[in-house]
C-alpha cells in the first residue's frame, strides 16, 4: 500500500545501510518502491493504489543506520506513517504501515525485496 519511482543513484547492498533502490513488494501484484537516499533523507514513489483507489504517491523518512521512519501519501488521497527496517544483509525490508486519513484507515506489514538501482526522480509529497 505505500510506494515507486525516485533518482539516479549507484549503491552498493550487502554491508552498508542504504535504502537507495527499487524494491518489490510481495504483496498486492509485485508492484515497485523506488527509493533514495542522501545522507539520512530518504525519499521515494510507488505506482499502486489503495483503498480509495488514487494511483501512485510519495515517501518521505529518515534512515537511522537500517530503520527508516516516516511519512507516506497518495496523490491527493490518503496519508500514513511507516516504519521499516533493513533486514538479510540490506536484501530485505519488513516493517508496518498505518494510514489514517481521506476515508481511510488501515494498518498493515509490509514487506519488499531488492531488485536493482533507482532511475527516476523523487517525488515529494
Amino acid at each position: 500500500m505505500l510506494l515507486a519511482a525516485v533518482a539516479a543513484t549507484s549503491c552498493s547492498h550487502g554491508g552498508t545501510n542504504t535504502w537507495s533502490g527499487r524494491w518489490r513488494r510481495e504483496w498486492g501484484g509485485g508492484d515497485v518502491l523506488t527509493l533514495v537516499q542522501h545522507g539520512d533523507r530518504v525519499t521515494g514513489a510507488f505506482g499502486w493504489t489503495w483503498c480509495t483507489n488514487v494511483q501512485g504517491g510519495w515517501v518521505m523518512g529518515t534512515a537511522h543506520g537500517g530503520t527508516l521512519t516516516g511519512r507516506f501519501g497518495h496523490v491527493g488521497g490518503p496519508q500514513g506513517t511507516l516504519v521499516l527496517s533493513l533486514v538479510d544483509g540490506n536484501r530485505h525490508i519488513r516493517g508496518d504501515f498505518r494510514v489514517g486519513s481521506a476515508g481511510c484507515t488501515s494498518s498493515a506489514p509490509f514487506q519488499a525485496d531488492y531488485v536493482g538501482t533507482a532511475a527516476a526522480p523523487a517525488q515529494a509529497g
